[in-house]
């Protein structure tokens, strides 16, 4: 029965991560219970190696461990080049790299977890990583490792709305990120549109028009049906209700049948005002909006994703052309909520079949705590989690300003936790449906509506 439903889960879901010298414990650690705004609360004495770095004691054994995460090339790189500097440091540990694209991850990494062949060190979402953590004994508390994994110093509320369950800590934040609307002012400029004010959902749809008023071959906003659910349809409710679209302690959906229809109708909008582009042209770039070949050429005037891949839209958008700002979420008047809200891109956890924990742990501490770690890492992961690396990266003009800003935009926000059954497998995967039978006409939106509302209220029956 347990594989029955770890399967499910998985299927009905795509994925939506001088070597000893500077790599010490950091005395100004942070424990900070304010994501707006973090500070200093904490400093401890901490003994270290001539070099720096408090290396740790860990076993003289030959080990290998496996690295499993997702990433475009930039990130991809950065990882590697920490993971080189750890094993030249500890030269009896081969870390393996398994990366790749995020399509089919959870499935694969479900699979493994079940069948006991999941990767030592492991990538995960945390929209999805509550939903592993409830179904199995899969990872270790790193609360049991502390001699050799400082945790000291993550954003308090990050981790504890992510990463504990119980009082055991599962995992750790990568970085502090957010909704990101990110905007080519050069050609938005061309264009005559004017960014300056707050954005609403309304002045989006007039943008649209103007775009394809200026070049029918042109779109202004970069969404596909993955990005419109969480992005869209999720914050519209969040704002219409002041709540989440689940209401997690009540097991109820917070919306009523003519919300749902009202944001339904939206999203038909969206489409009919040609603001986004046709979802059959967009479908094969689901969950990878940066390889558009549109966005790619230029075709495309903004894109509303996440702070993390802020970088990756702004690299990949073809042509010299191009200068790209980050502005705030659209947010309307008379709201009851701004529904966005800030979270980590992902958790970093290790698995309990992991024959050498410590060395994971080791490992870790190394890629969280060592300053030239978090420098080669940079914000590909967002902005760090920890406000010792933020301020480090910031020393070394290595976080970019269109991600702090997206960060800062979010941070402003305040949206409420959507942490679990809202960002869970069923509910995620009955969201996207919505929008694909809204986009691909085959249904109205007040149908669409009726038919959703009876699979939620039956999936939360069986909670």
């Amino acid at each position: 029965m347990r594989m029955k439903k770890l399967l499910s889960l998985a299927l009905s879901v795509v994925l939506v991560t001088g070597l000893a010298t500077g790599c010490g414990k950091k005395s100004d650690d942070i424990t900070d219970k304010n994501t707006q705004a973090p500070s200093p609360t904490t400093t401890e004495e901490v003994k270290v190696t001539e070099s720096g770095y408090e290396k740790k004691n860990i076993t003289d054994d030959k080990v290998t461990l496996r690295f499993m995460w997702w990433g475009g090339d930039e990130r991809n790189n950065a990882t590697l080049e920490v993971i080189d500097k750890f094993m030249e440091l500890y030269p009896n540990v081969t870390i393996e790299p398994e990366y790749g694209g995020n399509e089919g991850y959870k499935e694969k990494l479900v699979t493994q977890l079940y069948s006991n062949t999941a990767a030592d060190l492991i990538q995960c979402d945390p929209a999805w990583f509550s939903e592993l953590v409830q179904n199995g004994d899969y990872f270790i508390d790193y609360n049991d490792y502390s001699d050799y994994f400082d945790i000291s110093g993550f954003d308090y509320n990050l981790l504890n709305n992510y990463g504990v369950v119980d009082g055991k800590v599962f995992a750790v934040p990568t970085g502090t990120a957010g909704a990101a609307l990110v905007l080519n002012t050069t050609l938005a400029d061309k264009i005559g549109i004017d960014y300056s004010s707050q954005l609403t959902w309304d002045s989006l749809i007039e943008i649209g028009k103007q775009v394809n008023a200026y070049d029918p071959n042109m779109y202004f906003l970069n969404l596909d049906t993955l990005r419109i659910a969480e992005q869209v349809i999720r914050p519209m409710i969040m704002q219409k209700t002041g709540h989440p679209f689940i209401v997690d302690s009540e097991k109820k959906m917070s919306f009523t049948k003519e919300q749902l229809v009202e944001v339904l109708d939206y999203v038909k909008l969206l489409y009919d005002s040609k603001t986004v582009q046709p979802a059959q042209e967009s479908a094969p770039f689901y969950n990878a909006t940066e390889t558009n070949t549109k966005w790619v050429s230029g075709d495309f005037v903004a894109a509303l994703g996440f702070a993390s891949t802020a970088n990756n839209l702004s690299n990949s958008y073809g042509g010299q052309d191009k200068n790209f700002i980050s502005v705030q979420v659209p947010l309307p008047e008379g709201r009851l909520n701004d529904g966005y809200l800030t979270a980590p891109p992902q958790v970093m956890a290790t698995a309990k079949t992991c024959k050498y924990p410590e060395v994971a742990a080791a490992f870790w501490d190394f890629f969280f705590n060592c300053d030239e770690s978090i420098l080669t890492l940079k914000d590909l992961r967002s902005v760090p989690a920890k406000e010792y690396n933020r301020v480090l990266l910031d020393k070394n003009q290595l976080i970019t300003t269109l991600v702090t800003d997206a960060v800062n935009y979010a941070s402003a926000c305040n949206g409420i936790s959507e942490h679990g059954y809202t960002t869970g497998s069923e509910i995620a995967q009955i969201l996207v449906d919505m929008v694909e039978s809204i986009a691909y006409g085959n249904s109205t939106p007040e149908k669409v509506a009726d038919e959703a509302i009876v699979l939620i209220e039956d999936f939360l029956s069986q909670q």
